[in-house]
């Protein structure tokens, strides 16, 4: 991630989805490890969404992720 707050990305969280591509969960899943073991609060889509509830999410959660740290997982 390029110029970001950090404080803000731990205190917010980011947001993961992910869709059908074959290791796309997989990589989700590695994804909110690496931002756990960095401090930094990661939610995880128990299933598939669209890229357009990953914004619902984003919204509703008000999180940092608007600025720049929400992932959409695609392989």
């Amino acid at each position: 991630m390029l110029g970001f707050d950090e404080k803000l990305a731990k205190e917010k969280g980011i947001i993961i989805a992910h869709d059908c591509r074959i290791g796309s969960r997989e990589y989700a899943l590695n994804t909110a490890r690496v931002m756990a073991a960095n401090g930094i609060k990661a939610y995880i889509y128990e299933d598939l969404r669209s890229t357009p509830e990953l914004s619902f999410g984003v919204r509703y959660k008000r999180n940092y992720g608007g600025n720049c740290c929400n992932c959409f997982i695609t392989l």
